[in-house]
């Protein structure tokens, strides 16, 4: 009896550590996975505001030319447009013209007889996708004269002098078809739309 009393005791003794190790060992993986609960609600908002915006797409419009609007170029200077999340950009082989986003006042195809027939007031009224009321798109009078009879149609962009805050025009021509010009005013005018403006009435 009293060797099977040391016997007994024995094993406890062997036995008792190694239980006590072991159940340390989960606690502290319990405590580790607890303390580790991924990301916050914080963190998980600012990664998807992350990955937003690097999926904001460079709206382009390629080979067209520039008619009127920036004095440095030429009457039918080469030239191609891009427009990111904050800046409508003209590119050109002297360099590129920038405009933020936030002066962008409208935009809109014009076919050459339209340019030729309409006065401003009453293109702007007709104008689809124009912004913000804020007047014509610009004095358009004679260019439907002056250009080629190659373009039949014309990107025309108003935007707000940063100095001044003047509305100013620009136009490009798009050549004998509008479509691609179509698509890239659609999306330009989606993008302004999602601005944030403060007015002052």
């Amino acid at each position: 009896m009293e060797d099977l009393f040391y016997l007994l005791l024995g094993v406890a003794v062997i036995v008792l550590p190694i239980y006590f190790i072991v159940k340390k060992v989960k606690n502290r993986g319990h405590k580790e996975k607890v303390v580790d609960q991924g990301p916050t609600i914080k963190e998980l908002k600012e990664k998807k505001e992350i990955v937003k915006e690097k999926k904001v797409k460079v709206l382009k419009l390629k080979d067209i030319k520039h008619i009127e609007g920036i004095s440095s170029l030429r009457e039918e200077e080469d030239c191609a447009l891009n427009v990111d999340d904050e800046e409508f950009t003209v590119i050109t082989k002297i360099g590129n013209f920038n405009i933020s986003l936030d002066r962008i006042v409208n935009a809109g195809i014009m076919s050459k007889k339209e340019m030729e027939t309409k006065n401003k007031s009453v293109f702007a009224r007709s104008l689809v996708g124009s912004m913000v009321g804020l007047g014509a798109l610009g004095a358009l009078s004679g260019i439907g004269q002056k250009v080629k009879n190659y373009y039949s149609h014309f990107l025309i962009i108003n935007y707000r002098d940063k100095n001044t805050e003047e509305i100013k025009l620009l136009v490009f021509g798009l050549g004998k078809y509008d479509g691609g010009g179509q698509l890239f005013v659609n999306k330009l005018t989606k993008r302004l739309s999602n601005e944030k403006v403060d007015i002052d009435l």
